[in-house]
């Protein structure tokens, strides 16, 4: 039976307007993950481990012995390190600087023992497996977010830390550098560490967490142990983006949109057909965006087409209707590194971002404050309600990302277009944006999907549902 590090009963963490009850359990040599529903909770949770808040009620044991409130506070202080992101050192600053100055809760007498033990012969075979092309001399702020990392990882080998908490790596590592660094944390586990990851990525925690707590409205509401593992149980604990079906048939699904034999003015090649179903998304790869450009030119009424026919929901349509149609019938999903071109305003906030777009549909069935708070609750899966007064532009690219969508999912359009949605995306991205799609095809929408990479995203999907869904063209 493994040793026990760190247990947490019904612990109350005191925030305001809300509670948060903290039930934990970590033992040596174990990975353990939680997927918060709220940002705003999973950050609650980082400040206990940081040392900066403190239990109100609830019962507390460091190895099996009870702690009272201020006995907790200092074993996580000395027992637990967070990895935070990296931020703008001093230019002067050097990683040994950073082992050393940067830990200000050593007395003199515990700082000079961390020295010695840095100068042992374990420490430089540690320094080999760990950071083994990191100089001490090397300024901290010139490191890559990886190599930051295994610098922390070397730290807290060399304060004999017991539990590393690291937060929503998938935001800011790519997907190659997970699995280096995951690898790397592995050699601590294996030297009766444990790790403690929170994150939003259901791949990443199936992957390396050995435990998945489920952490809805502050409560641990679901506990995944790893022969449980099920995507089907996962997305249904979590109320998260997509529930597993019955296999799709493709071909079968109502024809939304369809393209008949249409030839543009300037295109003297053959005339364009194609067809996109409810529940379906129909991908066209585009490597020089011609064929992009001239297709949400003419479905947004901006070009007339030389011959053939357009029909949705099987009624022909003129380039006047389909400009009628924009952001009713059509909806356009570009991607969101370039927020100049996104359909969410940074200068406003999530709420006022979402209201801005329902008000049209809602009309006059509902008044402002009932729309504000239907939005509230419908996004409470995602974000909490302090993070949708905040204005998008603060928003980090996953949140802003997920934003975008869901603002397509309640106005529920027939027909999606999303215009090179995975330009300028991390990997680990891409798996949250097949998610959205999911979550948006769940509506009975169906996705017109333009890219340059359609083979490369089908090679490195592993969500079946996702490829199920594909129609190439």
């Amino acid at each position: 039976m493994k040793e026990e590090l760190l247990r947490i009963e019904n612990g109350l963490l005191p925030v305001k307007n809300k509670k948060i009850i903290l039930d934990l359990e970590i033992s040596r040599g174990e990975c353990v993950g939680i997927f918060p529903d709220s940002i705003s909770d999973s950050d609650m949770i980082l400040n206990f481990f940081r040392g900066t808040m403190d239990l109100k009620i609830g019962k507390a044991f460091i190895c099996e012995k009870p702690m009272d409130s201020s006995s907790i506070h200092r074993e996580i202080s000395n027992r637990v390190a967070v990895l935070e992101r990296k931020t703008n050192y001093s230019p002067e600053l050097t990683v040994e600087d950073y082992l050393f100055f940067l830990k200000g809760n050593l007395s003199f007498l515990e700082r000079a023992e961390m020295k010695k033990r840095f100068q042992s012969q374990e420490a430089l075979e540690m320094q080999e497996l760990l950071c083994r092309d990191i100089s001490w001399k090397e300024r901290i702020r010139d490191l890559s977010p990886i190599d930051y990392g295994r610098v922390f990882l070397f730290q807290c080998w060399l304060y004999n830390v017991d539990i590393m908490v690291f937060s929503f790596l998938t935001e800011y590592l790519r997907s190659d550098d997970i699995e280096h660094f995951m690898g790397y944390s592995e050699l601590l586990l294996q030297r009766g560490k444990a790790v403690y990851i929170q994150d939003q990525s259901h791949e990443f925690l199936f992957r390396y967490a050995g435990r998945i707590d489920i952490l809805k409205k502050g409560l641990i509401c679901y506990r995944l142990s790893v022969d449980e593992y099920e995507k089907e149980k996962m997305y249904t604990a979590s109320s998260g983006m997509w529930k597993s079906t019955a296999p799709v048939t493709i071909g079968s699904g109502r024809i939304i949109l369809e393209m008949d034999q249409v030839s543009f003015h300037e295109q003297d090649e053959a005339s364009f057909s194609l067809q996109v179903r409810s529940g379906e998304i129909t991908v066209i790869r585009d490597n020089d965006y011609k064929t992009a450009s001239r297709l949400v030119s003419t479905l947004t009424g901006g070009q007339r087409w030389k011959k053939g026919e357009i029909r949705i929901d099987g009624k022909k349509v003129t380039p006047g209707i389909l400009k009628n149609y924009l952001g009713k019938k059509i909806g356009i999903q570009t991607s969101v590194t370039s927020r100049k071109e996104s359909t969410l305003f940074k200068n406003l906030t999530g709420l006022e971002n979402l209201s801005l777009v329902l008000a049209s549909k809602a009309g006059k069935r509902l008044v402002r404050k009932k729309l504000e708070q239907n939005i509230l609750q419908e996004s409470s899966r995602w974000f909490s309600e302090e993070q949708m007064l905040k204005k998008t532009g603060e928003w980090s690219q996953k949140d802003y990302l997920i934003l975008s969508y869901l603002k397509w999912y309640m106005l529920n359009p027939g027909i999606l277009i999303c215009f090179f949605p995975f330009n300028g995306l991390e990997y680990y991205l891409y798996d949250q944006v097949m998610e959205l799609m999911l979550m948006c095809l769940g509506k009975g929408m169906g996705i017109l999907l333009l890219t340059g990479e359609a083979g490369g995203i089908s090679s490195r999907c592993n969500n079946k549902e996702f490829l199920n869904r594909l129609c190439i063209v």
